[in-house]
């Protein structure tokens, strides 16, 4: 019985390993992990937009536990309007947190409001993003952002409450951040041009991410 303690401790920290194995993926396939960042790829041009890849710093990578991702500025060439698009791969536990809403604010903006819903309907589909309006003073003024955020598995673009919880048994994950430079474009204009980029953007993104027979263009890899 001196040993029941023990033995105890040590069952409990097996299936406390065990259920953290499950909530950050360790325990599953790499290769599909790996095949899931092949497959990642995002579009030079799409619409009146062009785009010129940016490169995302080894930090962040390893403090978003990145395992892969495309990074894109894009700049319409009829109202000059600027976006940034940023598709990111890896294991669930990593990647279903670190929103918008928490990076930006520790990089000195201000929310303005909380996040919203936002439905955008895509070739007979509805995908489900999370929406946040932010601002910091800067020296030469006020930068204005607005970021668009979704994850999927499937295709299926959700914003689930708990996504840590939601996708935890999943081998990846995808997360997808469309950020619109307020500034670059009237006030008057809203939301739309984001909204329409990103429309034009899944169907891209189902052709591309969710086709295992095409591996797309090399990413950068953590």
């Amino acid at each position: 019985m001196k040993f029941l303690p023990l033995c105890v401790a040590v069952a409990v920290l097996g299936v406390a390993g065990w259920v953290h194995g499950v909530w950050t993926g360790r325990w599953s396939q790499s290769a599909t992990l790996e095949a899931a960042v092949a497959r990642m790829k995002l579009p030079e041009e799409l619409g009146d937009w062009k785009g010129q890849p940016q490169e995302l710093d080894e930090r962040s990578q390893y403090v978003g536990g990145i395992n892969g991702y495309a990074s894109w500025e894009y700049t319409n060439k009829a109202t000059n309007e600027r976006l940034s698009v940023l598709l990111l791969c890896g294991r669930p536990g990593a990647v279903a947190v670190h929103t918008p809403d928490i990076c930006y604010r520790a990089a000195g903006y201000q929310l303005i409001g909380s996040a919203t819903p936002t439905t955008i309907k895509w070739v007979g589909r509805e995908a489900e993003f999370q929406k946040i309006t932010m601002s910091r003073d800067n020296i030469t003024g006020k930068s204005s952002l607005q970021a668009f955020w979704s994850w999927t598995t499937t295709g299926d673009w959700q914003t689930p409450g708990s996504p840590r919880m939601t996708f935890a048994r999943e081998p990846f994950l995808y997360k997808l951040y469309v950020i619109r430079d307020m500034d670059s474009q009237p006030a008057w204009a809203g939301d739309d041009g984001a909204k329409g980029f990103i429309h034009d953007l899944l169907p891209v993104l189902q052709a591309t991410l969710f086709r295992p027979s095409d591996t797309g263009t090399p990413v950068a890899k953590r």
